[in-house]
């Protein structure tokens, strides 16, 4: 019997200022039916994933899933986000 193999995971950190939008972000890309009227700070970090295609170099279509880290505005766990971005693939930095 063949095993269907896990799709790749893509990992993104999100880094900014608090107040800025990357949990609203990152909520809106994930979950399509949410939105985010009130302010809620993040503590720490928050993760979202989103399933979807893409298109790889050779025109090969496949299913990835996309982590995403949502960092706290709040500079005060640099322990935590230097961990996270040894791992990531890419960071988003919002202002």
């Amino acid at each position: 019997m063949e095993q269907k193999s896990k799709p790749p995971r893509i990992k993104i950190i999100s880094v900014g200022n608090m107040k800025v939008g990357k949990s609203c972000l990152i909520k809106k890309y994930c979950e399509k039916n949410r939105s985010v009227s009130n302010y809620i700070p993040t503590i720490g970090v928050d993760y979202g994933v989103k399933a979807t295609t893409t298109k790889f170099n050779g025109g090969r279509i496949s299913e990835v899933k996309i982590d995403f880290f949502d960092f706290s505005g709040e500079h005060d766990r640099p322990p935590t986000l230097s961990i996270l971005t040894s791992v990531s693939q890419t960071t988003c930095v919002l202002y």
